[in-house]
């Protein structure tokens, strides 16, 4: 669906912005709109990779809570993810072009992002994921659900 309205884009660039008869008569510059569909062909690729990244960060919050309901526990699922960030953190990857191809497969990305580069990352900061999972707990215990009860207590949803 993004590759379609980035298309569209494009060719309502090319078509609105391209010169017409009447446009040069006037002393209209038909430039701007191949100046739009350079810009809208460099720019467009970095918008859909950053579109790709947000939706493949917000798939790893949606399976940390898919996990954590249905085994009941997500504490367990947030210790887990601590051990898991701090393995990676002790034994660091050399960053190679062949690791970096395989990190967005891995349950912690083992190059930590910072800044501006977090955008371009497909996973969410480690930190961030137990926050929320230590929060899911919470909510549970509020809502009269023991965050420990293990698969037992889950419901699972088709």
């Amino acid at each position: 669906a993004m590759a379609t309205v980035i298309t569209y884009l494009g060719y309502s660039l090319m078509y609105f912005g391209s010169p017409r008869d009447n446009d040069r008569d006037n002393g209209g510059s038909g430039g701007i709109g191949l100046i739009g569909v350079l810009l809208s062909s460099i720019l467009a690729p970095i918008a859909a990779s950053l579109i790709q990244m947000a939706i493949s960060r917000t798939r790893e919050f949606d399976a940390d809570e898919d996990g954590s309901a249905l085994t009941g526990d997500p504490e367990a699922l947030a210790s887990a993810l601590n051990k898991i960030s701090y393995g990676a953190q002790a034994n660091r990857m050399p960053k190679t072009a062949a690791t970096q191809a395989v990190s967005s497969m891995m349950i912690a990305n083992p190059f930590s992002a910072v800044g501006f580069s977090k955008l371009f990352s497909t996973h969410p900061p480690t930190d961030e994921r137990i926050a929320r999972l230590m929060q899911m707990a919470q909510e549970m215990r509020n809502a009269g659900i023991d965050a420990g009860s293990g698969a037992g207590g889950a419901q699972i949803r088709y």
